[in-house]
């Protein structure tokens, strides 16, 4: 017992060391305490895997049932599908069968979400993004959006998105298709997407409908 709770400290006061984890199944629903969570619990389902730490906190596992928590970085904001502010800074994510990973800190890395939600793609870098029900979300440990699924139609921007401004009136923004993946690169410019009209760059042409991967070095590639 002395060993474990001085391993936990340590663990606290310096989250970067790698450490061995553990899974075990549930035979029953369980309340347990996310790494990096200094208060509260959360129950995880009967009959799923979680992994746990040296300390026995959750670092992944399956949620009992719908659950608002905290995305990873700050300022990241969820709101519910009315447009207002749903739970002050919180996600709602979806349990029973959708695995949720937990940062050092207790943020959600990974996880889906339980309501149609508009989120920063970096942190209080306007404007939101409507996300849809249902579907995964993943965050980097700033708290810039990886990757969702579109609920609308979206104007964003892909990376290279300087060699399109000179094909096209929209400042090199694209349409991407609801309720298709889109994955995010460095600075919220997407790296994967599906686009919602057709686009002709360099004499090449991409049919509506088509996934594109995008980059600075050349013309977006069919995935």
């Amino acid at each position: 017992m002395k060993k474990t709770l001085i391993f936990c400290v340590i663990f606290m006061l310096f989250p970067t060391i790698a450490l061995c984890s553990t899974t075990k199944v549930l035979d029953r629903d369980t309340e347990l305490h996310p790494q990096g969570w200094t208060a509260g619990s959360l129950k995880f389902k009967q009959g799923t895997a979680v992994e746990l730490n040296e300390c026995g906190e959750v670092i992944s596992g399956v949620l009992k049932s719908y659950e608002n928590l905290r995305p990873a970085g700050s300022g990241t904001t969820g709101f519910g599908s009315w447009g207002t502010p749903s739970h002050g800074g919180y996600l709602s994510f979806k349990g029973d069968n959708f695995i949720t990973i937990f940062d050092e800190h207790g943020y959600v890395t990974s996880g889906t979400i339980g309501e149609d939600s508009d989120i920063y793609l970096c942190p209080n870098n306007e404007p939101m993004v409507n996300f849809k029900f249902g579907t995964a979300v993943s965050f980097d440990k700033d708290g810039n959006l990886i990757n969702g699924t579109l609920k609308e139609n979206t104007y964003l921007r892909p990376a290279g998105w300087n060699k399109l401004s000179a094909t096209n009136s929209d400042g090199g923004f694209l349409k991407f298709q609801a309720g298709t993946e889109v994955v995010f690169g460095p600075n919220a410019q997407v790296i994967k997407g599906t686009i919602m009209d057709g686009l002709t760059i360099n004499g090449r042409i991409y049919p509506a409908g088509t996934k594109l991967q995008f980059s600075e070095s050349d013309n977006p590639q069919r995935i």
